[in-house]
This record gives structure tokens, sequence and C-alpha cells, in this order.
């Protein structure tokens, strides 16, 4: 089977979010009905950053967002699409993250414990790169002046809140890792008096440099680097979407990634409750025909057709020409030549803006440290 399994005549997009949620979504749909509309295409309604208007900066890929309804209002959403007869059409973000480490806890814990953590190989960071004081080190360019100054006038922080101590930097709050200070281990077992006091020996007192000496040492001891955000355009160590310092990129073409951000949007489809998938910025993954056809073996594998094995199985093997593509997926992005012919084997259509290579021959969207041909 060459043609996907359903393939809408029209589409009609509804941009959710927390001031026009799922449920105001269901409530529209008779008039998407009568309008003739095939599918119901909706912007990314996965767990997002808090506020967040457009979806993009995902922070949980198998969990629905509750500021736009939750699963119950998505159960209800879908419902009313099926039973008016139409498809439902999903923006799906392969490409990257948002990375705050309230939010993130795959990025929380590449912060806390650098690339050893269980989730740093699903980030592209270059845990070897030339400079050397970064070598095992993520540079974190979050500071609004030089490191010292912002240090020296008390900006910086630990606070002890829900049995964990914490790095605050105005929003930021960031995990800290206190295996070579004996003296921050016992935290916990602390009167809140004697607590307090040993805080006040790491966070310093403005106007007196030395006295953030104690603070220093221990932010030398973490699997991060603060630095102004200003060196992030020539020392930044982790792939982002575009310059945007707050979307790390993801290294989907890696089976384990793919599945672990897969498992919701792979049982939607094994539901029926989304029919097909525009996907965000293809442009940017280091294999995109090499990713359409893992979306197409899980959606193969989601509806019991035969198509070969899954994508943890065939995730290293070129696609055989006369493989089934059941799922109509849709790509929009900044696309080269080469890419929109690499991809069209496997992408039924494609929205939004296409342009070549710009004049220095560089790809927007896939910035270092590694890139796909």
């Amino acid at each position: 089977m060459d043609r996907p399994r359903f393939v809408p005549i029209s589409t009609y997009r509804l941009q959710v979010h927390g001031g026009f949620p799922l449920t105001a979504a269901r409530d529209i749909v008779p008039y998407l009905k009568r309008l003739g509309i095939g599918a119901v295409y909706t912007s990314p309604y996965f767990a997002a950053e808090p506020g967040s208007t457009h979806g993009y900066d995902v922070t949980n890929h198998n969990e629905l967002n509750p500021e736009v309804g939750g699963a119950e209002a998505h159960t209800a959403f879908t419902d009313a699409v099926r039973e008016a007869g139409m498809q439902h059409v999903v923006d799906f973000v392969p490409n990257h993250m948002g990375i705050s480490a309230v939010t993130n806890p795959w990025w929380r814990d590449v912060l806390a414990n650098g690339p050893d953590a269980p989730s740093a190989h699903f980030f592209d960071i270059d845990w070897d790169p030339a400079k050397a004081e970064l070598r095992r080190k993520l540079l974190l360019p979050i500071l609004g002046d030089q490191y010292g100054q912002v240090l020296e006038r008390g900006e910086l922080q630990l606070e002890f809140r829900d049995e964990q101590l914490t790095l605050v930097y105005f929003d930021h709050r960031l995990p800290l890792s206190t295996r070579h200070v004996p003296d921050l281990h016992s935290l916990p077992d602390m009167a809140a008096l004697d607590r307090e006091a040993a805080l006040r020996r790491y966070n310093g007192v403005p106007g007196e440099p030395r006295s953030f000496d104690a603070l220093h040492e221990l932010l030398e001891e973490q699997a991060y680097r603060l630095a102004y955000w200003r060196t992030a355009s020539h020392e930044i160590n982790y792939r982002r979407f575009f310059d945007v310092n707050t979307l790390a990129g993801l290294r989907v073409e890696d089976p384990d990634v793919f599945t672990s951000i897969h498992q919701l949007l792979g049982r939607l489809v094994r539901e029926g409750r989304v029919t097909g998938v525009r996907i965000d910025h293809p442009d940017g993954l280091f294999d995109p025909a090499r990713y359409f056809e893992m979306l197409q073996d899980l959606a193969a594998e989601s509806w019991g057709l035969p198509r070969g094995a899954g994508p943890a199985l065939r995730s290293w093997l070129p696609p055989p020409r006369d493989r089934s593509r059941p799922l109509s997926e849709a790509s929009r992005g900044v696309e080269s030549r080469v890419r929109r012919r690499s991809c069209s084997s496997a992408v039924r259509w494609a929205v939004g803006h296409r342009q070549t290579h710009g004049r220095d021959g560089r790809r927007s969207g896939c910035n270092a440290p590694r890139c796909g041909s």
C-alpha cells in the first residue's frame, strides 16, 4: 500500500493554547463540518513551557498539555471530530525541546549528571569541544552579564526547598551536585537555623568578593558552566533550534530517543484519534528521510499493517522502495532542494516556507556541534 490510510481533502488549522483550549476547538467542530473541512489540523498540544501560546517549546512529548485541557478535553475533542466524519492532523515537534530545568526532567538530569546522565544521549551535545574548560560540561548562556560580575552581585543564590538544594538565578532554578562538598550533604538533617547559616556561607555578601569563593568552587564542580548570554554564538556546545538558546536539539535518529518521544503519539494513532501528522522543521534533523520512514513504521505497527520491523530494528537500514506508507505526513521548514528530494518518498504534502541554501552555504536550524548531510 503506497497510499496513506487517511488522506484529507482539506484542512482547517486551529491554534490551541490556554486562551483557546481543546474544549473551544471541540465547540467549533460542527461549524467546520458545515464548511466541508476534511481534517481538523491543530498546533502542538503536548506539554510545553508554562504560558506557551504556540506549543513548539515541548517539554514532554508524552503528556497532553494541561493548559489546553489535558486528556479529558482531548478525548472529547477527538470524539467530536470522529463523529463529524472528519480526520485529525496534529503538529509534532521531533527536532527540539524546551529546556527549562523546572519543566523538562530530561534536561534537568543532564544538568545534574552531565554526560553520565541517562538522558544525555537524548540531546545533541558536544561533550568534548575545542575549549578545554568545557570538556564534559554543558555551556549555559543564561547570564545577563559576565559571570564574575553576576556572582559578586549576589545574583546566584543557593536555596533549599522541598528537600532539594537548588541554584537560583532570577527565573532559573538549576540542580546542584554536592558529591564533592561534604558539608552540604547533611542539609536535609540540619535544624532550620543551622541550614540557613550553611547557605549564608555560600551565598556571600555583595561588595565582599572573597565571600563568594565557596560558591564559585561549588559551581566549578557542576556539569554545566554558566556564561554570559552573548557567548552563545561562538561557544555553545549543544545544538539549538536556529539561535534560540531555550530550545535544544534532539537526537531523534537514535531509536531509543525516537521511541521515547513517540509513545503518546503512537497511542493516539493506534486509537484513531490522530490520522495524520505535520512535522515541524524536519530540516533540522540529522536524517530527515530516515525519520519519516521510522514514523511510517510506527503508524504501520500501530494499525497492524505489514510494513517491516519497527523503528528500533529498522533505523539503520536503507528504506526499501516498495514499503507501504500508511500515515499521511506533512512537513514544514526551511528546506534545501537536497532535503526535499531525500524526504519526498515518505512525505505526502508540505506546508510553509521553503528556500535554498543561503549565500554562505549554511542551513538554518541546524547548528553546531553536529548536523546531518
